[in-house]
């Protein structure tokens, strides 16, 4: 007969190996299973939390990374998850507040970095964040978030021409399952995001204003 620690133990890599196929509703039915043995499983709270983040479930998120977080203060990824799930729903200042909580805990995050900095442009903030997607892709240099987020804060700050390229690398780079469709959806929230291939033709619009006020204070 299995004891508990072995039954929780299999239990939790079945639940995460449904939730890598997306195969939610079977992850679930695995992750109740371990909660009838252990009803505090910090775990099996947090797989919960990121089950209900894929499919949109943002206040149920919460709830559950708030369990993970009241059950084991030092569960860093969660707080990284709290603050994903913040952004999208235009919580920006509280997420921004999570992933400085993150990075206390893991200054080498390029999840938490690049999540703080997504808050600070969201909020207009946008040399403090051009500077923490600036460290997040020191961390990580193929980060397709951190190569669009970088993108967008130059736009905001008026550096068009850097931010062109910055949007045309991203546009190289191929973005991980799932990442167009979590742009998307943050950008219901914030209006100023900008997409790759709308921040291409939103840039280069800036740029051919910037240079017709240029030439008509030369001619004038």
């Amino acid at each position: 007969m299995k004891n508990t620690d072995t039954e929780i133990a299999e239990l939790q890599k079945r639940a995460d190996e449904f939730f890598k196929s997306k195969q939610f509703a079977e992850a679930s039915r695995c992750l109740n299973e371990i909660l009838k043995l252990d009803n505090n499983n910090a775990q099996a709270f947090y797989t919960r939390s990121m089950i209900n983040n894929a499919l949109a479930k943002y206040n149920e998120a919460l709830d559950c990374f708030d369990k993970v977080i009241f059950l084991d203060k030092n569960f860093t990824v969660a707080y990284i998850g709290k603050a994903f799930a913040l952004n999208v729903l235009g919580r920006f200042q509280e997420s921004l507040a999570a992933n400085e909580i993150a990075l206390t805990q893991d200054p080498n995050s390029t999840l938490a970095h690049a999540g703080k900095a997504y808050s600070l442009v969201a909020l207009g903030r946008y040399f403090e964040g051009l500077s923490a997607y600036e460290q997040a892709l020191r961390l990580t240099p193929s980060h397709y978030f951190s190569h669009n987020g970088k993108a967008n804060a130059l736009y905001g700050l008026g550096q068009y021409k850097e931010a062109l390229e910055w949007f045309e690398k991203t546009t190289q780079l191929s973005p991980p399952p799932g990442a167009l469709d979590a742009l998307k959806k943050a950008k219901e929230k914030n209006p100023r995001l900008l997409l790759p291939e709308e921040g291409l033709e939103k840039t280069q619009q800036a740029m051919q204003t910037a240079t017709s006020h240029s030439l008509h204070r030369t001619c004038s």
